[in-house]
């Protein structure tokens, strides 16, 4: 495989390489986490097996268990790969409308699926300017090993590297527009001597639908480096013609 380019920022690797999509995610692959020390010594005797003498150097039990993608039993950078990727399998934009005895609806949507978002705002818990994701109040302790996510240690194996952990799907499909009418029948605007009266209501990006746990899954280049939410807005209106 011919290395085009690596890009480093802020700890996150994207790859440029033949055959693979363009600044691809590369990092290494995560598969659970050690919850016991029984699992920590279980991994590090596999190394043992594989004539290495430890597993992964600093793990420590509650941090993520990295893949030995290339089965020499020992985590190294050989063991980085791609973990994602951030182009959508399909793009695509949807209107619908609607009218009944005055009533007229319209809505107005789009949709992005199969793409991979790298969630780099996951993990920017130490500093005071961030806001924590709701998840780390599942993160494991010694009394709560039942769990996905790992001790809460900004200086652990399980941050400042690029993870699959933090590969998520940012598929979704977005409500653009709202808009519901009704029209006031003309029998009774023309003895005001009004032409037409259609009065209005209109929600402009009211939501999203998506599993995504970041603010906001539109995302440029598919990395979320604490991405601001989109704006919304609700309005009440009428159009009125003499």
């Amino acid at each position: 495989m011919k290395l085009i380019r690596n890009i480093l920022t802020n700890n996150l690797v994207t790859r440029g390489a033949e055959g693979l999509p363009l600044w691809y995610f590369y990092g290494y692959r995560t598969d659970g986490i050690y919850q016991t020390q029984a699992d920590l010594d279980q991994w590090n005797q596999y190394a043992v097996s594989k004539g290495k003498t430890v597993y992964h150097t600093n793990a420590r039990v509650g941090d993520l268990r990295y893949v030995d993608t290339n089965g020499d039993g020992n985590i190294t950078g050989d063991d980085q790969t791609q973990i994602g990727d951030p182009y959508p399998k399909f793009t695509g934009s949807l209107l619908l409308t609607a009218a009944w005895k005055g009533f007229d609806l319209a809505i107005d949507m789009t949709g992005v699926f199969g793409v991979d978002i790298y969630n780099n705002a996951r993990n920017k818990f130490s500093a005071a300017n961030f806001n924590m994701h709701s998840d780390w109040l599942k993160a494991w302790t010694p009394t709560n090993t039942d769990t996905d996510m790992p001790r809460l240690d900004p200086g652990s194996l399980s941050f400042n590297r690029s993870l699959s952990f933090n590969i998520q799907k940012g598929d979704y499909v977005k409500i653009r527009n709202i808009e519901l009418g009704y029209a006031l029948p003309v029998s009774l605007l023309s003895r005001c001597g009004i032409d037409r009266l259609r009065i209005y209501l209109n929600a402009t990006n009211p939501f999203y639908i998506t599993g995504y746990k970041g603010f906001n899954p539109e995302v440029s280049s598919g990395v979320d480096f604490t991405t601001y939410p989109v704006s919304g807005s609700v309005r009440i209106g009428a159009n009125l013609t003499f």
